[in-house]
């Protein structure tokens, strides 16, 4: 099974990006638009793993999060940019910043998966909320989209909110348009500061 950490949004905040996500799709024509249910804030991707260690790792996973707080802090939407970079554009993303809370449960996350053999990510950990797939990256027929321009004009910019759970969720691989499907298979609440 493929899986990965994510923390998730608050029905409110899914909508207010959902509301935006379709201003943006009159914009980007061949932006696939992550559904609601996929909208998160990913803290680890582990990729495969053996479905039968899948209660060890959340158990583990639940004792080294606890041990430094299930508390989330304030989280707030700094900027939109494409990913990975502005001359090859895959996809969108919100930019996220809080005190640090979000890296640290990333990093105890990723030391308990190591355990298991997981290859961990070289790049350092950024928050962010995947909004947005481009299905033609790498040749854009239509005229550039002014993404900065975009962003200043939406409200969720400087939106400010709280994460509501670490959840452990499986991605189910769809062949075809559909994309990826998410099933949140274990969560932890998270009280807020």
């Amino acid at each position: 099974m493929r899986i990965f950490f994510g923390a998730t949004l608050s029905p409110d905040l899914i909508s207010e990006i959902d509301s935006m996500q379709k201003v943006l799709k009159g914009n980007i024509p061949d932006a696939r638009l992550e559904r609601p249910e996929k909208l998160h804030i990913t803290l680890h991707f582990i990729g495969e793993f053996p479905d039968g260690a899948v209660d060890e790792l959340f158990r583990k996973a639940s004792e080294s999060l606890s041990s430094v707080g299930l508390v989330s802090a304030e989280t707030t939407i700094v900027g939109m940019n494409f990913f990975p970079g502005e001359r090859i554009k895959r996809g969108i993303w919100l930019d996220c910043v809080d005190n640090g809370t979000l890296e640290i449960f990333a990093g105890k996350l990723k030391k308990d998966s190591e355990s298991y053999g997981v290859i961990p990510e070289e790049r350092s950990y950024r928050p962010h909320i995947t909004i947005a797939r481009l299905k033609h990256y790498r040749e854009r027929k239509e005229k550039p989209f002014d993404l900065q321009k975009f962003s200043t004009e939406t409200k969720l910019i400087g939106q400010r909110f709280f994460p509501q759970s670490v959840a452990l969720f499986e991605s189910i691989l769809n062949p075809g348009s559909a994309g990826s499907q998410y099933r949140i298979l274990r969560q932890l609440n998270l009280a807020r500061a």
